[in-house]
């Protein structure tokens, strides 16, 4: 297994497209940036052949707490998701 640290991928991503490693890092910044922005607002973004990235509303809901063998009110909340592209999945699937 590898781990792609973030200035692995400045690195690699510099070298490619012929930018400064400073201004690689400012590039990948603003793209989670803007990905998070995004689904937080509960939209999405899809980059065909990759994925689908999202921000759901779970819904508010009731718990037991165990501790105090109380039932808990959990707000609702928006989660990130990820839904990988079939094109993603059937490459990831197969051995190199």
């Amino acid at each position: 297994m590898t781990t792609l640290k973030k200035a692995d991928l400045v690195e690699k991503l510099s070298a490619r497209l012929d930018m400064t490693k400073r201004e690689t890092d400012r590039f990948i910044d603003i793209l989670f940036e803007e990905i998070a922005e995004v689904m937080k607002e509960e939209g999405e973004i899809n980059f065909p052949g990759f994925g689908k990235f999202e921000g759901v509303r779970r819904k508010e809901r009731m718990r037991n707490d165990i501790n105090n063998k109380t039932v808990v009110k959990v707000p609702s909340v928006v989660v990130p998701v990820f839904r990988p592209s079939k094109i993603l999945r059937i490459y990831v699937s197969n051995e190199k």
